[in-house]
């Protein structure tokens, strides 16, 4: 089922055919894709803009993945970050979830199950910046009351 292109996801893994694989599906399904292959690849090419949801290895040399979101958190790079590995167990899944990821898919990647994680991880974090926004346009006042309502004042 093709969709219109309208969100960018960006590909980190170190090897060439699961980048040219993952690009080739997700282009499929409407989606424009960026790959990388390497954290510090990813860290410079997200100075020109920010892609909607990001795809990255777990295990590559140098920064690994998990760092890699360490570092995304310190330049509060907000994209949603789905984490994959051929080699992942629960601990590094607990690892990864706990440090901001959306999901985490393990390799071999189920087409389906890939491209409902990217759209949900897409859908909430839509979700959480319009939240944000509406919030930023509240008054000092309202933002007293938003917050007593949420604690159950």
């Amino acid at each position: 089922m093709k969709k219109p292109a309208k969100h960018s996801i960006m590909i980190v893994d170190d090897e060439t055919a699961i980048r040219n694989s993952l690009a080739s599906l997700l282009s499929t399904y409407g989606f424009e894709t960026h790959t990388l292959a390497s954290v510090d690849a990813m860290l410079n090419a997200l100075q020109a803009g920010h892609p909607s949801c990001i795809l990255l290895d777990v295990r590559m040399p140098g920064i690994d993945g998990l760092q890699a979101q360490k570092l995304l958190a310190e330049r509060d790079v907000s994209p949603p970050v789905i984490m994959m590995s051929g080699h992942g167990d629960i601990a590094m899944a607990v690892a990864a979830i706990k440090n901001g990821a959306s999901d985490f898919v393990e390799k071999p990647i189920d087409d389906e199950k890939l491209v409902a994680a990217i759209e949900m991880a897409i859908a909430k974090h839509s979700l959480k910046a319009g939240v944000a926004q509406r919030f930023a346009r509240l008054s000092p006042r309202e933002k007293v009351i938003a917050g007593m309502v949420a604690k159950g004042y």
